[in-house]
Parts: structure tokens; sequence; C-alpha cells
């Protein structure tokens, strides 16, 4: 019998790239995550029903099993677990087993990005679900931003969507984009728009997409997880500098003509780069893949540890609150939060069930939202609650 746990199928932030795992999704994507457009949303809060089962896991074949993320493979006695059963690793009413991000736009409407199924959009106490069948470019979703007139613009595995509020217009490489596999967004302060494929990066100026010859750092064992031209974050600063994070070939700095190179010879954790974030004091927080989180002020970089337990894990959902509290997570380890002189680690003793999660955000109405592997999260009052298609919403 063999044991696949997801971290070995490569099921993170990044990608998915296993038969069987794309067998799980269709096994158990459908129970999970379909839901007719429109469909009314109450505002009452539902209890929550909990994986019945003490290990949860997927019978792909009667040879295969996949484990849930959470689970350590080397935890688990294969005999433990029956040979004809399926059993869900989702719980009942879930949102989506797997958001990747959360956006909120200009109209109030928030956004939540899906691994597989689309965007979801509540608005006025109406939850719509968004895929290829309605416009979306394609049903992964990496990405969002709004530009200054409005429209609202998507990352997907099909190309680069925008909507406009009424209707979807998708842009792919017949329109001149790099490549339609869009894994980043950053619109600048002049209106352009910088998309971060798996082949590259390109701006977009509202009529035509141009190439950003963008080349790679000379780095020893690079290392790429997917693609050394993968373009994992893209950013701008307060001064108009545009922050490139790569797969393996660490930061790239744009200003104007000249192009900076910033990577683990001049100190930085790792080379592979999931985010970034600048904070009030103008220094820059980047997430990387294998090395934990890091800070720059311009000079050098910190690389906090926390104890040890940070160093060495993937970093996501950079995030900077109104309270000026940096947010982030730690894979396996939940989310962090930093107030200037320490960290805070909120996890299972918080209510927090996953430990993949790889967005988070503040809206307007200061709910702080929390989305991942397993879904949807709320926070508030030193506790997270799970997201279900009833709320909590308010």
């Amino acid at each position: 019998m063999k044991l696949f746990h997801f971290k070995d199928l490569k099921l993170n932030r990044w990608n998915f790239v296993s038969q069987h795992l794309f067998l799980l999704f269709l096994l158990l994507g459908a129970s999970s995550c379909q839901q007719k457009a429109n469909s009314q949303v109450k505002k009452e809060t539902v209890p929550v029903k909990q994986q019945s089962s003490p290990i949860p896991y997927s019978l792909v074949d009667s040879s295969t099993i996949i484990l849930d993320y959470d689970m350590p493979i080397e935890n688990v006695n294969p005999t433990d677990i029956p040979n004809n059963l399926l059993v869900p690793l989702f719980y009942e009413g879930q949102l989506c087993h797997w958001i990747r991000e959360i956006y909120q736009d200009k109209r109030g409407d928030l956004w939540f990005g899906t691994n597989h199924y689309g965007v979801i959009r509540y608005q006025d106490n109406t939850l719509t679900y968004i895929s290829e069948k309605e416009g979306l470019g394609g049903n992964r979703l990496n990405a969002i931003t709004e530009d200054q007139n409005g429209n609202t613009w998507f990352g997907v595995s099909g190309g680069l969507t925008a909507f406009n509020g009424k209707t979807f217009k998708t842009y792919t490489s017949t329109d001149g984009l790099l490549n339609n596999e869009v894994w980043s967004l950053c619109l600048d302060s002049k209106g352009i728009l910088w998309i971060g494929t798996i082949d590259g990066l390109c701006t977009f100026d509202g009529k035509s997409f141009s190439k950003v010859e963008l080349p790679l750092a000379p780095i020893d064992n690079p290392n790429p997880i997917l693609s050394d031209k993968r373009i994992n974050s893209i950013y701008e600063d307060n001064q108009g500098v545009i922050w490139v994070g790569t797969d393996g070939y660490g930061i790239c700095k744009i200003e104007n003509d000249s192009i900076t190179y910033l990577n683990t010879t001049h100190g930085l954790p790792d080379n592979n780069i999931t985010g970034f974030l600048e904070d009030h004091g103008g220094n820059m927080w980047i997430g990387t893949m294998h090395g934990g989180i890091s800070r720059y002020n311009g000079k050098e970089f910190k690389n906090f540890t926390a104890d040890g337990l940070i160093q060495g894990v993937e970093i996501s959902g950079l995030y900077q609150d109104k309270n000026n509290a940096i947010w982030f997570s730690a894979e396996h380890q939940g989310v962090y939060k930093y107030n200037g002189k320490e960290f805070t680690n909120y996890y299972k003793d918080n209510g927090l069930f996953s430990g993949g999660i790889i967005s988070i955000y503040q809206d307007e109405q200061n709910r702080f939202w929390f989305g991942g592997w397993k879904g949807l999260f709320r926070f508030q009052n030193q506790k997270f609650e799970a997201v279900t298609k009833k709320g909590p919403w308010r």
C-alpha cells in the first residue's frame, strides 16, 4: 500500500501535479464546493461538523491512499485505514476545501479565490460561485487585484480575466499575454498591471502586453520548484520600486530601467520567494518557501526564527493589520502575529484546524479572514471559527 502525504504531491501554495490528486478533487470536490449561483446565505451561524475519522484520508485505489495535509505520514499506521472506505476530508457546509486568495473590492464585495472551483463572491448576503462556465478564464485562481476604474482582475490557470461589474473578459497568449498560467498580479501607482506567469514577467497598459526582460541571477543550484521563469510574487513599494519574487532565483528589484538582484549571497535565507510586504516603517518583509521569513531595511536582512520554529518552513499570507502588527502563516504551524517585539502563535488551541493557511486579509469592516487548506476562517476574540456557506458573515 502506498501512502502519499499532500506535501509529497506538491499540494501547497504553488501547484498540484499528481493524477492521484486530481482524482481526489473529482471525488471530493463536487460534494464540498458545488453551489448554484446567487444562492441565498442566511445570517445565522451553524455548528461545524468535524471530521469523524481520527485519520483524515482519501482512498484513491486499492493500493494508494492520500493523507490529509496536516497529518504527518510517519504517524500513520496503514493497518488503521480500511481498504473499502472513502472518508471526506471536509466538513459539512464548507465554503470550499481550499481558499487561495481573499480580496475586497471598492464596491465592498468580498472575493475568495479557490484552488479548483474558480472564485466565490460574497455580495449583499449572497454567495455566487463563478467558474469557467460563467466566464472566468480558469478554475484555479492565484491572484486578485483592482484597477483605478473599478475593474477586478483575476490571475487564473487559463489566463488573465477582467470583471467590470457585469461581464468577464479573459486575455490569453493569443492577445499577447506571456503565458496563460498567471501566478501573480500587481497594479502599480501609474496604473500599469504587472503580471507574473510561469514563463516570466509582462505588463499590461490597458491596451497591449509588453514582456519584461528579466535575466536570471547567477545563482548556483537555484532549485526552482516548478519553473525557473515562474514569478511567484510582485509588489510595489512606496518609492515606486517593483519587487519581483522568483522561483529559485531570489528577488529582482526593478527601478526605472535598472534591475538589482537580492538572494542568499546577500543574506536572504532562501531563493524561493513566496511574498512581500512593506511595513509602515518602510522595511520589506519577505516570505520564502524553505527559509522562513526575513526583513530587509534597505541594507541588510534580518532573518526571524522565533526560537527556531519558523526557520526552514514555508511562509504565506504576509499582511499588516490596522494596528501595524505583521501577520503571516507558517506551514504546519498555524499563524503568527508579530507586534514589533515578539511573536504570538495561533493554531489548534485557538480553533484553527488548518496548518495550510495561505491568505490573510482584514476588510473595511475590520473582519479578519484567513484562507487556505480546509477552507475559510474568521478570527475574533483570539479564536478562529470556520466559515460555512451559512456564515458567520457579519
